[in-house]
């Protein structure tokens, strides 16, 4: 018996990306980036469509690695610029586009209006993601804005995701959210004597300089201008020391006239937008973040897996101590103060690894991120 083949004609179905429009990254490297930049790079891109909303004219970090992968850039005026032009783009984005999930990262509602016009003008599932904690002094206009957009949003329905147990409080007050970690890659941020050497050599530091660092960008919050009082009080002890500046900022200028001011330009390296944190970390004795406020800090949690000493201020999230090597600091204390804590410990933690839970890598939490989006749409 003779059997017939014949062609079959087989559809071949495409799976349906979902489509997630990310909000909150900025032209300097900060927490947010990072926690972006981390999550986009573990997603499964056959799965995901990943578009970005950023001012217009404004080059973001990594700009050139998500254009080369085919993202999608929604611009939108500049908010400072012209108010009414802005929220008439946000508003034609929003209507004109039909993204699964708006996933609005912020230090506060202080740019409540992405927020109300997400909500008003999307069909889409719209997530706020807090990775602040609030100021408990100063920025009067920031913290007047952001009482102002909590009460306007007190009954609109978002999901809400935080960084840390402060800084879900700090947004959403008594009502539920989800902390998820902001993750990190062990491996990369694993101290290196190669990228020791790499980074002394490149910027001419001797092997016998206590090398201070903070990769942060020139923001208030950051609190630059107490650093260098700590470390010109640091200088007067350990004459042999540097400190290492990474980052860009509208600040930058005035912290540059301070360390002249204080005679501190042959002891203060400012290193610039740099995208390899991860080689530099090595570089460094010991890591300071006097941050004014901030939630799960990222940056100490990356200088922690290299094994540095971190000192950093008791307005940070307390769960940024995930090895049991951050010294937090009251504000209230001296510059001086700072200075005599930190020369008493400053060894690095060889061990560290083993004291970190992998609860805080980028695996565990880009697959939390990952299943949070797909459980919502």
């Amino acid at each position: 018996m003779q059997i017939k083949l014949t062609m079959l004609n087989v559809k071949v179905i495409k799976m349906k990306k979902i489509k997630v429009l990310i909000e909150g990254i900025s032209q300097n490297l900060g927490g947010i980036e990072i926690f972006v930049h981390n999550l986009y790079e573990n997603l499964d891109k056959q799965k995901y469509e990943i578009s970005f909303l950023v001012d217009k004219n404004l080059k973001v970090v990594y700009f050139d690695e998500y254009k080369k992968d085919g993202c999608k850039f929604f611009y939108v005026e500049n908010r400072k610029k012209n108010y009414f032009k802005y929220l008439s783009d946000l508003k034609e984005i929003y209507t004109k586009n039909q993204f699964d999930i708006i996933h609005i990262n912020v230090m506060s509602y202080s740019l409540f209006e992405k927020i109300i016009y997400a909500c008003k003008y999307s069909n889409s599932k719209v997530i706020v993601h807090s990775h602040g904690m609030g100021y408990k002094k100063g920025y009067y206009k920031t913290r007047f804005i952001h009482f102002i957009g909590k009460q306007i949003l007190k009954n609109k329905q978002f999901y809400k995701i935080a960084c840390g147990e402060k800084a879900g409080k700090y947004m959403f007050g008594n009502n539920k959210f989800t902390i998820i970690n902001n993750g990190i890659d062990f491996d990369k941020f694993t101290f290196s004597s190669r990228y020791r050497q790499e980074i002394r050599d490149e910027f001419k530091i001797d092997n016998n300089i206590k090398l201070i660092g903070i990769v942060a960008a020139f923001f208030p919050v950051k609190n630059h201008t107490f650093l260098i009082d700590v470390f010109k009080e640091y200088n007067k002890l350990n004459s042999n020391s540097k400190l290492f500046l990474v980052g860009e900022g509208p600040l930058k200028s005035i912290i540059k006239e301070k360390v002249k001011e204080y005679d501190l330009e042959n002891n203060v390296i400012f290193a610039g937008k740099r995208e390899d944190a991860n080689k530099i970390y090595s570089a460094f004795d010991l890591y300071v973040i006097p941050s004014i406020s901030e939630g799960f800090g990222i940056s100490i949690c990356e200088a922690q897996i290299n094994g540095l000493k971190c000192y950093t201020s008791t307005s940070v999230e307390k769960g940024s101590n995930i090895s049991g090597n951050v010294e937090f600091i009251s504000l209230e204390k001296s510059a001086k103060y700072w200075a005599e804590q930190m020369i008493q410990d400053d060894e690095r933690d060889i061990d560290v690894l083993n004291k970190i839970s992998d609860k805080y890598s980028l695996k565990k939490s880009c697959e939390s991120m990952c299943e949070y989006y797909e459980n919502i749409v």
